[in-house]
């Protein structure tokens, strides 16, 4: 029983992360490859990565936190995203940070 809730919690997360890139960006897709493959990015990473302006990069990050595709920490220059994590229970969602992001997304350490 516990196997096959967690196939039908994995195909409903795939689903629903299927729906979210199509509708995305290639700087958003650019943005979520980085945060896959170091766990965190900040605007001036994505600057020296993809020569976007600071501008675009501040209204990327703004939209993919208001899908919950990345969460902001801290302000201003120190600001920090990370991706958002959802812990998938029996009882529904709830949003979760495990100590290392790329081991919670599947990125080999």
């Amino acid at each position: 029983m516990e196997r096959s809730f967690r196939r039908r919690c994995l195909a409903i997360k795939v689903e629903r992360e299927k729906n979210a890139l199509a509708s995305l960006s290639e700087l958003a897709i650019k943005i979520l490859d980085y945060v896959r493959n170091h766990g965190r990015v900040t605007s001036r990473d994505m600057v020296r990565e993809t020569g976007a302006s600071p501008n675009t990069l501040k209204a990327t990050f703004s939209n993919l936190v208001e899908k919950r595709l990345l969460v902001r920490h801290g302000g201003g220059r120190s600001t920090v995203v990370r991706p958002f994590l959802m812990k998938v229970t029996a009882q529904g969602s709830e949003p979760s940070w495990k100590s290392h992001p790329q081991e919670a997304l599947g990125v080999p350490s």
